[in-house]
């Protein structure tokens, strides 16, 4: 039973690892380039 806790444990931390340095990787490793700007298209009218 410990081992298998110990195991769990084990797996837990890795995980747990691994989503902060995806956190830490898209907070400083990609660029910030604002907000999209808002683009409105104007429809023709077809006769």
């Amino acid at each position: 039973m410990k081992k298998v806790l110990r195991v769990l444990g084990y797996a837990v931390l890795i995980i747990l690892l691994l989503v902060i340095g995806a956190m830490t990787y898209i907070k400083t490793m990609l660029p910030n380039v604002g907000a999209a700007p808002d683009i409105k298209v104007e429809k023709l009218q077809c006769n």
